[in-house]
């Protein structure tokens, strides 16, 4: 976020009422005040594929151009589909 400041990308007013709205939202529902947008955001990611969101449109909404950019950073949500595959390999062979 500092780079793109920098770069001037987004206006410094814009990333503090970010920040500030942020703060407010976590305050009035009781949230941990060292929620950070980035951490909300990666939560999303994780809950979204983790609950059978297919990959691509996870990177879509994230803006990631790349897949396989959010294949390498999400790949902890998976384990659950991975325990799900497995319990159904394991039924359907009876074992």
């Amino acid at each position: 976020m500092i780079a793109a400041l920098k770069e001037e990308n987004i206006k410094y007013e814009t990333y503090y009422k970010l920040l500030l709205s942020t703060g407010l939202i976590l305050e009035k529902h009781g949230l941990p005040e060292n929620l950070t947008v980035h951490s909300l955001r990666h939560t999303a990611a994780s809950l979204m594929i983790a609950n059978g969101t297919d990959v691509a449109t996870v990177a879509g909404i994230l803006g990631y151009s790349q897949v396989s950019t959010t294949l390498d950073i999400y790949t902890h949500a998976f384990d659950k589909n991975k325990r799900t595959a497995g319990e159904a390999l394991q039924e359907v062979l009876e074992i």
